[in-house]
């Protein structure tokens, strides 16, 4: 995050989160990582100048250890915010350094307490996927690993570099919560990975939804949480 102005742009799409959330009852949690996770705040309306000001404290400095973070946030908002809509939202350049756990076990401890994960990659717009430039790996595109661990828990993996571009997911991603909905089906006997498919009749309509739940030692429940 030290690099490029990655912290700056990662400052403006709070910013532009926070923006979105503007209906009585919308809080937000701001919480640092780096080789362990920091909760810096709780904030409710009005929060954009809180969240800069917490922002303004921040030096990027050590490991990072992206999917142990993830894991651990998704823990906490389920503790703070229970029984309401919620989700991990993500700020990242992309770059993990020092996890302990990978993307598969990270989306099973997600989907098992029901926290979708979104992922906004800040980014400069020389590794812009989209500007043709970004290099492909890891990290990037709808294949990549954070992609993967995204679209396990129902959530998306987004790269931004512009303002434009960080307004545009802050409300798609806020317009998916707010249509956040549970289904309820009946779980599997048998132990491992089971998938998970949610359609609709009405083809107008998109469907994001985690895409399966595991038996065993780390069990679902077997609910999901889809979003229209």
């Amino acid at each position: 995050m030290a690099l490029s102005g990655n912290l700056t742009r990662a400052r403006d799409a709070a910013m532009q989160l926070a923006g979105q959330l503007q209906t009585p009852g919308d809080e937000v949690a701001l919480f640092t990582f780096d080789t362990r996770l920091r909760e810096l705040g709780w904030f409710a309306r009005p929060m954009t100048d809180r969240l800069d000001a917490a922002f303004a404290g921040l030096r990027p400095f050590g490991t990072t250890s992206l999917r142990d973070a993830i894991s651990g946030a998704a823990e906490r908002v389920t503790d703070l915010a229970p029984g309401r809509h919620r989700a991990v939202v993500v700020l990242t350049d992309g770059v993990d350094t020092s996890s302990q756990m990978t993307a598969a076990e990270v989306s099973a401890a997600a989907s098992a307490i029901h926290v979708p994960v979104y992922i906004l990659m800040t980014v400069s717009g020389l590794d812009d996927p989209a500007g043709g430039l970004g290099a492909a790996g890891e990290f990037r595109g709808p294949d990549g690993e954070l992609a993967a661990l995204a679209r396990w828990t129902g959530g998306a993996l987004v790269a931004a570099s512009r303002p434009a571009q960080f307004n545009r997911a802050a409300r798609e991603i806020v317009s998916e919560l707010r249509q956040q909905y549970w289904l309820a089906v009946e779980p599997s006997d048998e132990p491992g990975w089971h998938p998970l498919e949610v359609r609709t009749r009405d083809r107008k309509l998109s469907v994001r939804a985690r895409s399966g739940y595991v038996m065993g030692s780390s069990s679902s429940s077997g609910s999901s949480a889809a979003s229209r």
